[in-house]
């Protein structure tokens, strides 16, 4: 199989001193399949050319005049290959064998086309799935990630690679006794960094530059349960804790080369699904107690903006969400609403205790309409609103909570050929809505990141 796609989106704001700010997106992928008595060998590869280009953030000053004055740009040229193996094998008629491997390499390069960066990632997984009913299984398996960043400096490898190797054992177990489902996993990891301290400021003097070394150890577990009180509708309720070590572009540029905590979450959650007529409906509430959550702030440094990463502090979210599709004839409507209330609970930094959590509403909610007049052309129109939030730089809410608080309106439409041709045209900020992608705050001011207005895009996708 064969499948390409071209993307092309010019920016709505102004030029930069080069020109149009224009992007391209060009994927290519190769894939296959091959099947065996008893097993199967899935193969694919994928090439990717972006070349991005779009203005940066604006000082409130400007922002209100003429938010789409560009003041200086970013502009990227982008290219990956990414490898894919799939192994599956049935050992026996109650076993399963899956082996799945992935190669992957990107490189980023600037406006003068010189090297910036190059990222490499390699990720292996096998696990053995054993049926020991008819409807019950158990699973058990190891994965190994490892990804290196290697940083250019005028075209040349600088030779202080940042590097991350990653260990994990799992085990899965799946137990259905009448309209009951009990589900539980639980999963170890350890994962080694080794980095190099940034040559800025707040990282002391004696450390920058030096070569660092972490390791977490952690663990996740989950336990599940369902009742199917009809045949359509069901009700749950599932109990987790989660992790997340820092990516490795976050080890090295810390709040005075402190060391990241690893960021725990605890989630309880219950809902219910079901189908009434041609109506579906679901509905779920949800309490998340995040540790250590991780987070970074914006910071002029040197007449330059940088992102300092730290562990901001306990968080807790308590959240209900209500979602519906309604199925007529050759139409689908979907509605969705959700109310998210959150605070920081608890923080080294006294003054954001019991604040909210920057750049996150409480409200949020979306209408969508899908029309398939043919089996070949489907015509998609959706609203989505997000209510009002504190500016990313404000987790002790001093400023005034008025960002957010828009609507968008997008359409889009697609037409499948016989022969494995794919047209699609997409309008999004159909009104021309002006609103903001960020909002930050340094240099005494609050720094805004211009969303796009109204703007157009065309793609073809190709499969053969």
């Amino acid at each position: 199989m064969v499948d390409y796609s071209n993307h092309k989106l010019n920016s709505w704001r102004e030029h930069d001193q080069y020109g149009k700010l224009s992007s391209r997106h060009q994927t290519v992928s190769l894939a296959g399949n091959y099947n065996f008595d008893s097993s199967a060998l899935t193969l694919k590869y994928t090439k990717n050319e972006k070349q991005y280009a779009d203005g940066y953030d604006l000082p409130e000053e400007i922002y209100f005049k003429n938010r789409r004055q560009v003041t200086d740009s970013l502009r990227e040229y982008f290219n990956s290959d990414d490898f894919y193996i799939t192994y599956r094998a049935s050992l026996s008629s109650e076993t399963e064998l899956l082996t799945y491997a992935n190669l992957y390499k990107s490189t980023i390069r600037e406006r003068e086309k010189s090297k910036q960066s190059e990222y490499n990632k390699s990720f292996f997984k096998t696990q053995i799935k054993q049926n020991y009913s008819k409807e019950n299984y158990f699973i058990v398996g190891i994965d190994y990630f490892s990804n290196q960043l290697k940083p250019y400096s005028k075209g040349k490898a600088s030779g202080k690679n940042s590097e991350k190797k990653d260990m994990g054992i799992f085990a899965i177990n799946e137990l259905k006794f009448g309209k009951f489902t009990f589900a539980q996993g639980i999963r170890y990891n350890r994962a080694n960094y080794k980095y190099y301290w940034r040559n800025l400021s707040p990282i002391p003097e004696d450390k920058r530059n030096k070569e660092g070394k972490q390791e977490y150890n952690n663990y996740a577990a989950n336990v599940e349960l369902k009742y199917d009180y009809s045949n359509t509708g069901m009700i749950y309720g599932k109990l987790s804790r989660d992790f997340r070590t820092p990516l490795t572009r976050e080890m090295y540029y810390t709040l005075n080369a402190s060391k990241l905590k690893t960021q725990t979450q605890k989630t309880f959650e219950f809902g219910i699904k079901d189908y009434i007529g041609n109506v579906f409906v679901s509905a779920s509430a949800f309490y998340k107690k995040i540790n250590g959550e991780i987070y970074y702030q914006g910071t002029s440094i040197n007449g330059k903006t940088e992102f300092i990463n730290y562990n901001m502090g306990d968080t807790r979210r308590i959240g209900l969400q209500i979602l519906s599709e309604q199925y007529l004839d050759k139409f689908t409507f979907t509605e969705s609403v959700s109310y998210l209330n959150h605070k920081i609970v608890d923080s080294d930094f006294a003054s954001r205790k019991n604040k909210e959590i920057p750049m996150v509403p409480n409200w949020k909610a979306a209408f969508g309409v899908n029309y398939k007049p043919t089996e070949k052309l489907n015509l998609n129109a959706d609203l989505v609103y997000y209510g009002k939030y504190f500016d990313s730089d404000d987790p002790e809410n001093i400023r005034s909570k008025d960002k957010g608080n828009y609507a968008t309106v997008s359409a889009s439409a697609n037409y499948k050929f016989e022969n494995g041709l794919t047209l699609t045209a997409r309008v999004n900020n159909l009104f021309d809505k002006k609103y903001e992608d960020y909002v930050g705050y340094w240099d005494n001011s609050r720094q805004y990141s211009p969303a796009a207005g109204r703007n157009y895009s065309i793609g073809i996708d190709y499969i053969f």
